[in-house]
């Protein structure tokens, strides 16, 4: 128990117990970020993306078949 708060100087490293609670914590934050970048993009590529005109709206409503 007392060795898992333990921190060496030497090796610069804690206890396994620590150091794998460490590593998932990195790792959770690295698919946080990863997903929060991933989002971001969506939606800028979503407002970037310009709106139907009627004439497309019309074309998809009415199943578009050579003619409006």
């Amino acid at each position: 128990m007392g060795d898992d708060s333990t921190y060496c100087g030497v090796c610069d490293g804690l206890s396994p117990r620590r150091e794998a609670q460490v590593r998932a914590a990195r790792i959770g934050l690295q698919a946080r970020c990863r997903s929060e970048t991933a989002e971001q993009e969506a939606r800028t590529e979503l407002r970037k993306k310009s709106s139907l005109t009627e004439m497309e709206r019309r074309r998809l409503w009415n199943g578009y078949r050579g003619r409006i």
